[in-house]
């Protein structure tokens, strides 16, 4: 039954590892902000796991979504370019979040079955 438990347990963390990188988000960029984009912000629109990437070292850095649009600004970025990528990092943080909280209540409901099984 302990096996079970910490199998269980380490499926979830695993779950949750992988639910975060399961975050997409799509861009509708016009042509001149396609065009005027920072080459990692190019990057980041094409390829999911950079935008991730980078969306995480973000967030790890402390960084709010008001200080992406400042630095954003500081790049001249247009507004459109810009109204999307905060709509992605608040949504990425968000995602962070509910993942999270997800993993807690499973480690939470892990230690109750092993209490329980105890």
């Amino acid at each position: 039954m302990k096996a079970e438990v910490q199998d269980n347990q380490v499926e979830e963390e695993r779950a949750g590892a992988s639910a975060v990188k399961a975050f997409y988000h799509g861009f509708d960029f016009n042509i001149l902000d396609n065009i005027f984009l920072p080459a990692d912000f190019k990057r980041m629109a094409k390829e999911p796991e950079f935008l991730r990437h980078m969306f995480n070292s973000w967030q790890m850095g402390y960084m709010s979504v008001d200080d992406i649009v400042a630095y954003m600004t500081r790049l001249n970025m247009g507004e459109s370019a810009i109204a999307q990528f905060k709509v992605a990092y608040s949504a990425y943080i968000d995602h962070v979040k509910a993942v999270a909280k997800a993993a807690k209540i499973a480690k939470a409901k892990a230690a109750a079955a092993k209490a329980a099984g105890a």
